[in-house]
């Protein structure tokens, strides 16, 4: 399996090769397939994910799985609104398919939560809504600022994104 993700601000790949073994060091191929692949096009990543599992999961859990063959950590996209920020994604992390689309919810979200709000998005992944409404709020000089903001998500790999993009506020 192969997972792909677009940069879009630079409109290079992040590719995630999924192997059956426990770690890429059990297999040349991996290093020779990454050589190969580095060769034929400039790429932002290459991550190997490392899956052995019976199951039909495509992704197993456990950071230990992920190796970073070359590259950055982190795709960014422009925090949408203001675009005066960075959203950062790991391939551990959900991103949706289709961002142009989801800046535009995004943008909808953060413009009908009144200014002053406390908020708290459950299910949140890296916290796009949450940080685009903290954001749009905060740069809007006709809104009040949200007073705080909390993001919730049971995948271990997303406080590192969230982190990384509220830095980049």
């Amino acid at each position: 399996y192969v997972q792909c993700q677009v940069e879009r601000c630079t409109n290079k790949v992040s590719l995630t090769l999924v192997w059956n073994v426990d770690s890429p060091k059990e297999d040349p191929s991996i290093q020779r397939l990454v050589r190969e692949l580095q060769q034929r096009m400039p790429w932002h990543t290459i991550w190997c994910h490392c899956n052995t599992n019976l199951s039909n999961t495509i992704f197993a859990r456990g950071e230990d799985r992920w190796h970073r063959m070359m590259g950055e950590e982190f795709v960014k996209e422009p925090l949408p609104v203001t675009q005066l920020g960075w959203l950062y994604f790991s391939p551990l992390a959900f991103r949706q398919g289709n961002m142009d689309g989801f800046d535009i919810l995004a943008e909808e979200v953060a413009k009908n939560i009144p200014g002053g709000s406390k908020v708290c998005e459950l299910y949140a992944g890296i916290g796009l809504l949450g940080l685009t409404a903290l954001a749009y709020h905060h740069n809007n000089s006709s809104s009040i600022p949200l007073q705080w903001l909390r993001c919730s998500d049971e995948n271990p790999a997303n406080p590192r994104c969230f982190d990384r993009s509220l830095q980049a506020l």
